[in-house]
């Protein structure tokens, strides 16, 4: 996978994966909620991406990922809640 947001390749770790098959979120919902979805930083390297999909009854849908030379995809959550940083 690639992301034209990012202008990176996208590496879904195996946990991520598992957490996907888990929570029935394919790909091509992934790569949306990447491109299109809210963008919370944490630092420079960490964030979190979530997006509410109209079709869940689940949401926010969460991808926490690492932004390096690629962005790397660590896990995805369901029912998310955006909290202030401390």
């Amino acid at each position: 996978m690639y992301s034209a947001r990012f202008a990176k390749e996208i590496i879904v770790t195996e946990h991520a994966r598992a957490r996907m098959a888990d929570r029935d979120i394919d790909e091509p919902m992934l790569a949306d909620l990447i491109e299109t979805g809210n963008l919370r930083r944490i630092d420079d390297k960490y964030m979190f991406l979530f997006k509410h999909f109209s079709a869940r009854n689940d949401n926010l849908v969460c991808a926490a990922a690492v932004e390096e030379d690629r962005l790397v995809v660590k896990t995805v959550m369901i029912n998310w809640t955006l909290r202030e940083p401390t």
